[in-house]
């Protein structure tokens, strides 16, 4: 019977690593070593495989499906921080006080010879004062949003990681 019982383990680890090359091949295929984000893909992705496999029959711990939802909220937060979802909030706040065009932008000669700079196109309106007020001070909330948020992702990571095991 002990035969047996290997003899399944054997080939099942062998489809269970089979299957992991197959998922995670591409991610590794595509990594770069100079960028971070990279890194935090393959973070996420080696999480959201022990969340799926502490949702499957396979998972013997009590707290298994509780631990593999805080694994997602983790993932969902991680993907909120590293996609600069905070950061870009302000955008979308002065969208809706001055139109949709307010972050729009054109080039304009500059003093050097044959060298265009970037001018937002609000600088040409008449509150133009006001709007740069408004967009300093939204851009520091949403910096400051972001960094927060960044803080609770990692400060979550460290307090429950080595909880997340089956």
């Amino acid at each position: 019977m002990k035969l047996l019982n290997n003899i399944y383990y054997f080939f099942r680890r062998k489809r269970d690593q089979f299957r992991n090359l197959r998922r995670w091949l591409p991610l590794v295929w595509n990594k770069y070593d100079f960028d971070y984000s990279y890194s935090i893909d393959m973070f996420k992705r080696a999480l959201l495989d022990q969340a799926e496999f502490m949702e499957s029959d396979r998972a013997v711990g009590v707290p298994s499906k509780d631990d593999a939802k805080r694994i997602r909220t983790v993932v969902r937060l991680m993907e909120k921080v590293y996609d600069d979802s905070y950061s870009l909030e302000y955008q979308d706040k002065l969208k809706e006080l001055y139109g949709d065009d307010v972050l729009d932008f054109g080039f304009e000669p500059s003093e050097f010879k044959n060298m265009n700079q970037l001018v937002w196109n609000y600088k040409k309106k008449p509150n133009a004062e006001e709007i740069d007020k408004m967009h300093s001070k939204l851009l520091k909330e949403s910096t400051a949003k972001q960094e927060r948020a960044e803080k609770l992702l990692w400060k979550l990571v460290s307090h429950n990681i080595r909880s997340w095991w089956d």
